[in-house]
């Protein structure tokens, strides 16, 4: 198993991997604190390198602890103005447009870089609830009770993630049917046109074989009736 190697970066992220990673490594090969100060100084190369040998200038790395060359490592790389700005992103971490899985991983990230902002399950649970979108956490927060470890939270923000994607999917395909159908009927070809035509007795042509006049009893009441056998309806 190869310990892995590191230039040195200004990411805490980028160094706080590296230290975890080789710490790792060191101790499934069962070293001595000696042995790994010695492996750890063997994988640094170029700026790391060059750190490691000032450090050699000024202290017996011989008697060095791992605890000691940890304490030398995060002094020199993690910088307070990189900490501090890594804290920073930590307190307003928001999912934005991050899937869960992503914004979750980020989270762990910076929580190792931050551990006394969370110093407690509850603490890590509360802050993770304020990190998701408000729509997942109120249906992580909404089940019999809440949930008290961070594995059940980012288990419930996975399925409300899922069943708030499936909704979107059913809402889209609804308005996408509605929208065909509207199409359709603006697209059916136009009924019959028709004419209302009123006809009186003077305005007759004579000759006209369909259309004649005459009196008709309506309610007792002698009433000059025109008829036109060529319409649908006729009028008094």
């Amino acid at each position: 198993m190869k310990p892995p190697e590191f230039e040195r970066s200004t990411n805490p992220l980028v160094a706080e991997e590296w230290l975890t990673s080789l710490q790792i490594v060191l101790n499934f090969m069962d070293l001595t604190d000696q042995e790994k100060v010695f492996c750890a100084s063997y994988v640094m190369k170029k700026d790391a390198r060059y750190w490691w040998e000032t450090v050699q200038m000024r202290r017996n790395v011989l008697e060095m602890t791992w605890n000691d060359f940890i304490q030398e490592f995060n002094d020199k790389l993690y910088n307070r103005m990189a900490m501090k700005a890594q804290q920073n992103e930590f307190k307003n971490i928001k999912q934005g447009t991050m899937s869960v899985t992503e914004v979750v991983r980020k989270f762990d990230q910076l929580a190792r870089l931050c551990p006394h902002l969370v110093p407690t399950e509850d603490e890590r649970v509360r802050r993770m609830l304020d990190m998701f979108h408000p729509e997942i956490a109120v249906i992580i927060d909404s089940g019999e009770k809440p949930p008290t470890t961070v594995a059940e939270c980012v288990e419930r923000a996975l399925r409300a993630e899922y069943r708030l994607a499936q909704a979107k999917q059913e809402r889209a395909k609804f308005f996408e049917e509605k929208k065909k159908e509207n199409q359709g009927r603006l697209e059916a070809p136009p009924g019959p046109n028709t004419h209302i035509f009123a006809y009186t007795r003077n305005n007759v042509e004579v000759g006209t074989s369909n259309v004649m006049t005459g009196q008709l009893s309506v309610a007792n009441q002698d009433t000059h009736v025109l008829f036109d056998s060529g319409v649908i309806y006729s009028f008094t």
